[in-house]
């Protein structure tokens, strides 16, 4: 919802206070999933290039990028960047080296491309996920990604060649 002149007090009350406290004509808001029993709320401030994301306790602030509309939080959890999807989803941060580094652990090794066939052949978009500690993190969803990291893998010269097991 667009905030407005008009609508501005209602949108006020359904906003958490540190949100709803800088909330202006122009901004943008929205509920989106929550992690637990509370609803959760995304706030874009577009004059600032800020947005505001709570589950239910507090807000988390970072910049947003309207491009890929996803707020790169500010804080960083365990030294690792996070973004927050527009939906509410919590997601990884990755630089091309390391999202590579993480695909190899967690497809190459072990030689299951599974997940990334489905996905590119049209399959369910659900995210893959990366193994972090005793969790699991979502790293993608994009089809076209999924490509390009199912053929670099399966490349004979390509940079995963090295970690192929040998033939029988």
């Amino acid at each position: 919802m667009i905030v407005t002149e008009d609508n501005i007090r209602d949108v006020v009350v359904s906003l958490p206070s540190e949100q709803a406290a800088e909330l202006r004509p122009g901004c943008e808001t929205w509920p989106v999933e929550a992690h637990g029993p509370a609803s959760g709320q995304i706030t874009v401030y577009p004059e600032s290039g800020y947005a505001a994301v709570s589950w239910g306790r507090g807000s988390f602030w970072g910049h947003w990028r309207s491009e890929d509309r996803v707020i790169v939080l500010e804080e960083l959890v365990d030294n690792q960047q996070l973004v927050v999807d527009e939906v509410g989803h919590l997601w990884v941060a990755l630089d091309t080296q390391e999202f590579l580094d993480r695909a190899m652990e967690q497809f190459i090794r072990p030689w299951d491309l599974s997940a990334l066939s489905a996905i590119v052949e049209g399959g369910d978009l659900e995210p893959l996920k990366i193994k972090v500690g005793c969790s699991r993190v979502p790293i993608f969803r994009g089809r076209e990604l999924a490509a390009g990291l199912l053929e670099a893998m399966q490349a004979p010269d390509g940079p995963f060649a090295r970690f192929r097991r040998p033939a029988n």
